[in-house]
């Protein structure tokens, strides 16, 4: 497994966690106090953005051996590009799930809306993820190790 691989599910475990945990973590408050920031929610989305950026630093470049070839590039831009997708696919289904929670005539606490970004970034490192492994993991099939 090359350290691209190794960040992949990284980012993905903390990503996953960090979401059931904030599920679990807005469960166990009260109703008025899941909006007012900050609360458990907003303490657990900060350390998973903390460990996704020192994802590369924890899974350091070895310096005896190539880290980035052609084909991590091709990967990488691929899984780049889904992972955008990912990103207005998450934001739009927060929005939609946000418009039929209310109703057409109610309202949504202002307070609430920085999660719509947040829970598109969460795509997008899933599907990111997802994507970069899957690619890598058709690669091996044919290879001799």
């Amino acid at each position: 497994m090359n350290r691209w691989q190794k960040i992949s599910w990284f980012n993905l475990i903390v990503v996953i966690g960090g979401s059931v945990m904030s599920v679990v973590a807005a469960g166990t408050l009260p109703l008025e106090e899941r909006l007012i920031p900050p609360n458990r929610i907003t303490v657990v989305i900060i350390i998973s953005l903390v460990l996704i950026g020192m994802s590369k630093t924890i899974f350091r470049k070895s310096d005896k051996q190539v880290d980035f070839d052609e084909r991590d590039k091709q990967i990488h831009h691929k899984a780049n590009l889904f992972g955008w997708t990912g990103f207005g696919l998450g934001m739009a289904a927060t929005i939609m799930f946000c418009y039929f929670a209310v109703g057409p005539l109610g309202s949504f606490p202002p307070l609430a809306l920085p999660i719509i970004p947040l829970v598109g970034v969460a795509f997008k490192i899933i599907v990111e993820s997802v994507a970069a492994l899957i690619q890598y993991g058709w690669g091996i099939k044919g290879e001799q190790l």
